[in-house]
C-alpha cells in the first residue's frame, strides 16, 4: 500500500523474509500460524501481497513472521525497530551488488549492473563463496595473522568474531600474549 519501513539486511538469518507481528496487525495479513491460532504466543507465515524492494517486486509472498515487537530485542533488534523487515541474503542475491557506505550512511541496490571500482589500490576485496545449504551464507576466506581462515559473514549478527579452536591455537602459537588475554574456557576469542 506504499508504507514505507526500516529494514534490516541480514545474511545470516533464515531464506524467508522476517516481518513483525506490527505488520500482520497493521494490514490483517491472512496468517498460517505453526502453534495455537493466537497472534500473542504464536509465529506464523504470513502472505504479502505487494513487496517491493527497489526495482524488484515480489507478489504473494510469504513471509516469516513472530510476536517480536513486544519483546525488548529479539534477532538483535531493539523494541524501537518493532516494525522493522529483516531481508536475508536469498533477497540480495537478486542484486547484481548490494553498496554499503559508511561514510555516507547510505545503501545501494542494482538490478542492472555489476560494481566496478574505480581506483583498484584504495580496495580491499576478499573473494567469497555462498554456499548452497538450506540456508544460504557468505564464506570470506580472510587471513587473520597470516592464519587463512574462512569466516561467515552475518550482517545481522552480534557484532563480534568468533574462531573455532583450530584457529585458535594456531594464534596462540604464533602470538603467545594472546592466550593471556583469553578469560574462561570459551571456544572462542572475541576482540
Amino acid at each position: 500500500n506504499g508504507t514505507t519501513y526500516p529494514v534490516i539486511l541480514d545474511t545470516g538469518c533464515s531464506p524467508i523474509v522476517l516481518i513483525s507481528d506490527v505488520h500482520i496487525n497493521k494490514h490483517q495479513l491472512p496468517v498460517i500460524f505453526f502453534g495455537p491460532n493466537d497472534k500473542q504466543n504464536s509465529p506464523g507465515l504470513a502472505m504479502v501481497e505487494n513487496l517491493t524492494i527497489g526495482g524488484l517486486k515480489f507478489e504473494n509472498y510469504p513471509c516469516f513472521f513472530s510476536n517480536y515487537s513486544a519483546d525488548i530485542t529479539v534477532f538483535g533488534l531493539p523494541a524501537g525497530l518493532s516494525e522493522a523487515i529483516i531481508i536475508p541474503l536469498e533477497i540480495m542475491s537478486s542484486f547484481h551488488y548490494v553498496q554499503y557506505d559508511q561514510i555516507n550512511k547510505e545503501l545501494s541496490f542494482s538490478n542492472t549492473q555489476s560494481f566496478t571500482m574505480q581506483n583498484p589500490s584504495e580496495w580491499i576485496a576478499f573473494p567469497f563463496e555462498i554456499t548452497s545449504e538450506d540456508i544460504q551464507r557468505i564464506i570470506l576466506t580472510v587471513p587473520i595473522e597470516g592464519i587463512s581462515t574462512r569466516l561467515f559473514l552475518d550482517t545481522g549478527g552480534a557484532g563480534q568474531l568468533e574462531l573455532d579452536n583450530e584457529i585458535i591455537q594456531q594464534l596462540f602459537e604464533k602470538r603467545p600474549e594472546l592466550c593471556q588475554t583469553r578469560k574462561g574456557k570459551t571456544k572462542t576469542i572475541t576482540p
